[in-house]
Protein backbone atom coordinates (compact mmCIF):
# COMPACT_ATOMS: atom_id res chain seq x y z
CA UNK A 1 0.00 0.00 0.00
CA UNK A 2 3.04 2.31 1.34
CA UNK A 3 4.51 1.42 -2.71
CA UNK A 4 1.24 2.33 -4.32
CA UNK A 5 1.42 5.45 -2.55
CA UNK A 6 4.64 6.93 -3.37
CA UNK A 7 4.16 6.04 -7.03
CA UNK A 8 1.04 8.21 -6.73
CA UNK A 9 2.89 11.10 -5.49
CA UNK A 10 5.36 10.94 -8.09
CA UNK A 11 2.92 10.58 -10.99
CA UNK A 12 1.29 13.42 -9.98
CA UNK A 13 4.82 15.72 -9.24
CA UNK A 14 5.52 14.96 -13.09
CA UNK A 15 2.30 15.90 -14.07
CA UNK A 16 2.27 19.01 -12.43
CA UNK A 17 5.37 19.63 -13.56
CA UNK A 18 4.73 18.73 -17.30
CA UNK A 19 1.47 21.45 -16.98
CA UNK A 20 3.79 24.27 -15.66
CA UNK A 21 6.49 23.70 -18.78
CA UNK A 22 3.23 23.77 -20.97
CA UNK A 23 2.13 26.91 -19.68
CA UNK A 24 5.58 28.71 -19.89
CA UNK A 25 5.40 27.77 -23.56
CA UNK A 26 2.68 28.84 -24.26
CA UNK A 27 3.05 32.38 -22.54
CA UNK A 28 6.38 32.50 -24.26
CA UNK A 29 4.65 31.91 -27.55
CA UNK A 30 2.31 34.73 -27.10
CA UNK A 31 4.62 37.05 -26.49
CA UNK A 32 6.97 36.10 -29.51
CA UNK A 33 3.64 36.47 -31.73
CA UNK A 34 2.87 39.93 -29.78
CA UNK A 35 -0.15 38.99 -28.28
CA UNK A 36 -1.74 38.60 -25.07
CA UNK A 37 -0.61 40.63 -21.29
CA UNK A 38 2.51 38.64 -21.27
CA UNK A 39 3.41 40.93 -24.28
CA UNK A 40 1.58 43.99 -23.48
CA UNK A 41 0.30 44.23 -20.44
CA UNK A 42 -2.38 46.59 -18.91
CA UNK A 43 -3.68 50.02 -20.62
CA UNK A 44 -1.89 52.74 -18.99
CA UNK A 45 -3.85 55.04 -16.21
CA UNK A 46 -5.33 58.34 -17.88
CA UNK A 47 -8.46 60.49 -17.31
CA UNK A 48 -10.27 62.12 -19.91
CA UNK A 49 -13.58 64.08 -20.80
CA UNK A 50 -15.83 62.52 -23.99
CA UNK A 51 -17.88 65.18 -26.46
CA UNK A 52 -20.78 64.94 -23.69
CA UNK A 53 -18.90 66.68 -21.26
CA UNK A 54 -18.54 63.26 -18.66
CA UNK A 55 -14.87 61.78 -17.05
CA UNK A 56 -14.55 58.89 -18.79
CA UNK A 57 -10.74 57.02 -17.25
CA UNK A 58 -9.15 53.64 -17.50
CA UNK A 59 -11.29 52.33 -14.76
CA UNK A 60 -13.99 52.53 -17.40
CA UNK A 61 -12.69 50.08 -19.89
CA UNK A 62 -13.43 47.12 -17.54
CA UNK A 63 -16.26 44.85 -18.61
CA UNK A 64 -16.10 46.19 -22.39
CA UNK A 65 -14.19 45.59 -25.14
CA UNK A 66 -12.32 48.61 -27.00
CA UNK A 67 -10.41 49.28 -29.93
CA UNK A 68 -8.52 52.49 -29.14
CA UNK A 69 -6.36 54.83 -31.03
CA UNK A 70 -4.17 57.17 -29.39
CA UNK A 71 -3.65 60.26 -31.70
CA UNK A 72 -3.02 63.88 -31.97
CA UNK A 73 -6.05 64.35 -33.80
CA UNK A 74 -9.04 62.82 -35.50
CA UNK A 75 -7.59 59.55 -37.69
CA UNK A 76 -8.85 59.23 -41.05
CA UNK A 77 -11.86 58.61 -42.38
CA UNK A 78 -11.20 55.40 -43.84
CA UNK A 79 -10.13 54.04 -40.24
CA UNK A 80 -13.38 56.02 -38.70
CA UNK A 81 -15.70 54.15 -41.11
CA UNK A 82 -13.67 50.54 -40.27
CA UNK A 83 -13.85 50.96 -36.46
CA UNK A 84 -18.08 52.34 -36.82
CA UNK A 85 -18.48 48.66 -38.94
CA UNK A 86 -16.47 47.09 -36.29
CA UNK A 87 -18.23 48.28 -33.50
CA UNK A 88 -21.49 47.32 -35.04
CA UNK A 89 -21.13 43.90 -35.19
CA UNK A 90 -23.41 42.49 -32.06
CA UNK A 91 -23.51 39.00 -30.62
CA UNK A 92 -27.10 37.91 -29.54
CA UNK A 93 -28.59 41.39 -29.51
CA UNK A 94 -25.61 43.22 -27.41
CA UNK A 95 -22.87 45.23 -28.38
CA UNK A 96 -19.36 44.23 -27.29
CA UNK A 97 -17.05 46.13 -28.98
CA UNK A 98 -16.41 49.85 -28.04
CA UNK A 99 -14.08 52.42 -30.26
CA UNK A 100 -12.51 55.01 -28.73
CA UNK A 101 -10.03 57.61 -29.99
CA UNK A 102 -8.04 59.04 -26.81
CA UNK A 103 -6.61 62.79 -28.39
CA UNK A 104 -5.40 65.95 -27.59
CA UNK A 105 -8.26 67.79 -28.68
CA UNK A 106 -11.36 66.13 -30.32
CA UNK A 107 -12.45 69.33 -32.25
CA UNK A 108 -16.19 68.88 -30.94
CA UNK A 109 -15.75 65.73 -32.90
CA UNK A 110 -19.02 63.22 -32.18
CA UNK A 111 -19.86 59.96 -33.68
CA UNK A 112 -22.68 57.66 -32.28
CA UNK A 113 -20.53 54.02 -33.03
CA UNK A 114 -16.97 55.95 -31.94
CA UNK A 115 -16.25 57.72 -29.07
CA UNK A 116 -13.39 60.68 -28.69
CA UNK A 117 -11.96 61.82 -25.57
CA UNK A 118 -9.58 64.65 -25.23
CA UNK A 119 -7.14 64.26 -22.72
CA UNK A 120 -5.29 66.61 -20.65
CA UNK A 121 -1.70 67.78 -21.72
CA UNK A 122 -0.06 65.68 -19.50
CA UNK A 123 -1.78 62.29 -19.73
CA UNK A 124 -1.63 62.47 -23.34
CA UNK A 125 1.91 63.35 -23.25
CA UNK A 126 2.22 59.96 -20.71
CA UNK A 127 0.14 57.64 -23.02
CA UNK A 128 1.39 58.88 -26.52
CA UNK A 129 5.34 58.34 -24.72
CA UNK A 130 4.21 54.74 -23.62
CA UNK A 131 2.59 53.57 -26.87
CA UNK A 132 5.80 55.13 -28.52
CA UNK A 133 7.66 52.67 -26.64
CA UNK A 134 7.16 49.67 -29.40
CA UNK A 135 3.73 50.09 -29.89
CA UNK A 136 3.14 50.84 -33.79
CA UNK A 137 0.79 53.38 -35.10
CA UNK A 138 -2.99 51.59 -35.24
CA UNK A 139 -5.48 50.33 -33.19
CA UNK A 140 -5.29 48.93 -29.62
CA UNK A 141 -7.26 45.94 -28.47
CA UNK A 142 -8.46 46.46 -25.21
CA UNK A 143 -10.14 43.33 -23.06
CA UNK A 144 -12.40 43.17 -20.45
CA UNK A 145 -9.84 43.24 -18.07
CA UNK A 146 -8.07 46.67 -19.65
CA UNK A 147 -5.39 43.88 -20.57
CA UNK A 148 -4.08 44.68 -24.07
CA UNK A 149 -4.56 41.92 -26.38
CA UNK A 150 -2.91 43.04 -29.68
CA UNK A 151 -1.83 46.29 -31.60
CA UNK A 152 -3.03 46.55 -34.94
CA UNK A 153 -2.44 48.86 -38.11
CA UNK A 154 -6.04 48.57 -39.58
CA UNK A 155 -4.02 50.68 -42.81
CA UNK A 156 -3.82 46.95 -44.00
CA UNK A 157 -5.99 44.53 -45.40
CA UNK A 158 -4.45 41.43 -43.52
CA UNK A 159 -4.24 43.38 -40.14
CA UNK A 160 -8.15 44.14 -40.35
CA UNK A 161 -8.20 40.38 -40.53
CA UNK A 162 -5.88 39.63 -37.58
CA UNK A 163 -7.89 42.36 -35.85
CA UNK A 164 -11.34 40.62 -36.87
CA UNK A 165 -10.11 37.48 -35.65
CA UNK A 166 -9.04 38.13 -32.08
CA UNK A 167 -12.49 40.38 -31.80
CA UNK A 168 -14.04 37.32 -32.37
CA UNK A 169 -11.38 34.85 -30.31
CA UNK A 170 -12.33 37.15 -27.60
CA UNK A 171 -16.04 37.15 -28.02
Amino acid sequence: MKNNLFYDRIVWVVLMVVLAAVAFILLVRDSRQQYGAVAFGVFPAFRAIDSRGEVFDQHRLHGQLSAIIVADRAPSPDILLYLRKLSQATSHGTKYLNGLVLARRSDGLCDQWVRYLTLNEADFERVNAWKEQGFKDGVILVDQNGVIRGVFDVAEKLERLNLEAAVKGIL
